[in-house]
């Protein structure tokens, strides 16, 4: 991602399913506590914190589409101008 916007104290990422079949997509990764001028996180880079995903634990959850079907994953990330106070495992 690119530079966040100025005076962002945290940076709070949120990977979903947009094709999860359910009302509400599925979440697959949320992670949050990243500092607010940090442009990337690297591969096997453990985030500050983390919330529970579709599974109920604080893991990325890998893609698994079932062969020959199409998913779309969204990748969305959010700047705060003020760090959230969450326990790890939210939701």
């Amino acid at each position: 991602w690119s530079a966040p916007p100025p005076g962002t104290q945290e940076l709070v990422l949120v990977v979903e399913d947009a094709s999860s079949k359910s009302a509400t997509p599925a979440c697959h990764w949320l992670v949050w506590g990243l500092a607010g001028q940090r442009g990337k996180l690297l591969e096997g880079e453990v985030p500050p914190r983390t919330g529970k995903n579709a599974l109920g634990n604080s893991e990325w959850l890998l893609p698994a589409p079932p062969v020959g079907e199409t998913r779309h994953y969204v990748f969305q990330i959010f700047a705060t101008d003020l760090p959230l106070i969450l326990m790890p495992g939210a939701s």
